[in-house]
């Protein structure tokens, strides 16, 4: 219709209706542009005087750029959401796993690896999984607060020592790592539990002291690296018998120490009572722990207004039983048998003689990382762990087996396809638990 409008009409006629037309189309074509989303990519267009929103997530040295500095978007970046990083608890199985280098065999699944800084292979497995294309997120321990046998209070501790330890983790930092390949450093593992400063572990003076050393880190990474530095993640959680999860984060926590952290750190094992209204075998409290404590995450998100990183959540297999090749002689139903600490006993997946069919140890680690995904102030999920400590016993909560054939449970698969956002690949009846 218009172009036959137009060729009725004089050229001159012509002339000034097309341009009547050019400005209406572009007049509605700017309106549609400022009121929608593709606005928000002039939010980071001058990368040094602007914050990063949107699916702006991670501000990086590039040529070409005026400033130096350039913005990546999507798929890799270290934002929550669609970039929610998916990773496993590596390092120290490098060259000593049957003469094997394990590390390849890890970045074959994921693209992020937590690092334990005390392991003496750390520096090498940081090499090893670098070239491979991997990130890493380092766990700085420090020392556990025991001397002789007797626990010493934290304050004792931190509130001398936090310079030097943030300048011994700088250090180590510096000979092992670049900001570009450890994207994060966790100031402690699991430092309010009561196996780390003991009984008086929730003493509010352990917090302050703890808030204080995060500071220190903070500040010591931010003078030797400035806007590079990598993000100081701090934790929020730790195990405490029947106390609160989030006690020691209540404590230590309060908004002015927004800007010394990057992230919040929480364990979310599904420990062996997250439905206390029913008694432990029931099919509920299972499910409950086969989902993982999920209400810390949005409690520590609330409290915080932080990215939460998951730095380790699993689930263990095996109960005693010695595993073979062949999966249907490990556990079938999941368990109270030989539970951990942190966690019943499951099957590696789906069986026939699942009493409970989807809670195994496959469906819980894919469904944990969706769920984590969904909710879009997660930064980072990290499953414990690579391979079993051993094949015989309890708590073998890696995603490969120990012996020789280094053969992979379902949960390995699960990780992968839940990294890539993929369809869950665990077995089910639908294709006869194969």
């Amino acid at each position: 219709m218009l172009k036959q409008y137009l060729s009725d009409r004089t050229k001159r006629l012509q002339n000034v209706t097309a341009g009547l037309v050019i400005l209406i189309v572009a007049a509605i074509g700017t309106y549609l542009l400022v009121g929608s989303h593709a606005a928000t990519p002039f939010v980071s267009i001058t990368v040094a005087n602007s914050s990063l929103t949107g699916s702006a997530q991670q501000v990086q040295n590039c040529s070409g750029a005026i400033s130096g500095n350039c913005v990546l978007f999507g798929g890799t970046g270290t934002g929550p959401s669609n970039n929610m990083l998916v990773g496993i608890g590596a390092g120290g199985w490098g060259t000593v796993a049957q003469g094997v280098n394990a590390n390849p065999d890890v970045a074959s699944a994921v693209k992020y690896v937590r690092i334990d800084s005390t392991n003496s292979e750390a520096g090498a497995d940081i090499g090893d999984f670098t070239n491979e294309g991997v990130k890493v997120d380092v766990s700085f321990p420090g020392n556990y607060a025991m001397q002789n046998g007797v626990y010493i209070p934290a304050n004792q501790i931190l509130n001398i020592n936090a310079s030097t330890w943030a300048s011994a983790a700088v250090s180590w930092y510096q000979t092992n790592c670049t900001p570009a390949e450890c994207l994060s450093v966790e100031v402690l593992n699991e430092p309010g539990g009561t196996w780390y400063w003991g009984p008086n572990a929730l003493d509010p003076n352990n917090a302050t002291a703890y808030a204080n050393l995060v500071k220190a880190t903070y500040n010591a990474f931010h003078a030797a690296y400035g806007s590079n530095a990598p993000r100081i993640l701090a934790t929020y959680d730790g195990a405490y018998g029947n106390q609160a999860y989030e006690t020691f984060g209540q404590e230590w926590w309060n908004s002015s120490m927004s800007s010394f952290v990057g992230g919040i750190i929480v364990h979310t094992y599904g420990e062996t009572a997250m439905d206390s209204s029913t008694p432990a075998t029931t099919k509920a409290s299972f499910a409950a722990s086969a989902a993982g404590n999920r209400q810390l995450l949005g409690n520590a998100h609330s409290a915080t207004g932080k990215p939460i990183d998951v730095t380790e959540v699993g689930w263990p297999t095996d109960s005693g039983l010695i595993p073979t090749a062949n999966p249907s002689s490990q556990l079938t139903t999941v368990t109270t048998n030989n539970k951990t600490g942190d966690s019943f006993q499951w099957p590696e997946a789906d069986s026939a003689g699942n009493a409970y069919p989807g809670l195994d140890q496959c469906n819980n680690v894919y469904n944990f990382i969706q769920y984590a995904r969904s909710t879009n102030y997660v930064n980072a999920v990290i499953i414990y762990g690579f391979r079993n400590a051993a094949d015989t016993g309890t708590s073998q909560y890696g995603l490969e087996t120990h012996d020789n054939n280094n053969r992979k449970k379902d949960a390995w698969f699960a990780l992968a396809a839940a990294g890539l956002n993929q369809p869950n690949p665990c077995p089910s009846a639908a294709n006869n638990y194969t």
